[in-house]
């Protein structure tokens, strides 16, 4: 794992590729009046309209900062989404500094399967799994991430922070 807490990149993952605007502006005189016609006039504004946007680009977001999110579309489309950013922040942040909870349906249980084998979906004695498939399950396990949240919160008002983010 080589995202720790401490770093900049912690829970920072990427969505996809899109376009961003250019973090440079290509500057250029104007078009002057002129009574002769030129060809290559309107050339700078072309090459600059062309350049204020790249294309291809990594897409992130930055969960440390923003720590709630919604993913709207197609169904099939969400729960790929889901896996990715399961998939990649399991990858790079270790389970000491992060928790993975899954809470699904009873059917889309062997979709979620996979979060079985991450460390990350255990409690701390390693005894638990944060995964729920039915609502007396799902409860239960908000109910105990409600009181670890609470002690947490109760910790880092008294000045005791070790240094974690929870998500």
């Amino acid at each position: 794992w080589d995202r720790r807490t401490r770093d900049l990149d912690f829970l920072r993952l990427r969505l996809g590729k899109g376009s961003v605007s250019a973090s440079i502006a290509i500057k250029y005189a104007r078009k002057m009046l002129s009574m002769e016609e030129d060809v290559l006039a309107d050339r700078p504004t072309q090459i600059a309209g062309k350049y204020r946007e790249v294309t291809d680009c990594p897409i992130a977001i930055d969960f440390g900062k923003y720590p709630t999110c919604g993913v709207i579309g197609e169904r099939q489309d969400c729960v790929k989404l889901g896996k990715n950013l399961i998939i990649q922040a399991t990858a790079h942040q270790s389970y000491d500094d992060l928790r993975v909870v899954v809470l699904c349906d009873a059917d889309e249980r062997d979709e979620w399967a996979f979060c079985r084998w991450l460390p990350h979906v255990f409690d701390e004695s390693r005894s638990q799994r944060f995964i729920a498939d039915n609502p007396a399950q799902q409860k239960s396990l908000l109910n105990r991430l409600e009181e670890t949240l609470a002690q947490r919160w109760a910790e880092l008002s008294e000045g005791n922070d070790e240094n974690r983010r929870t998500v």
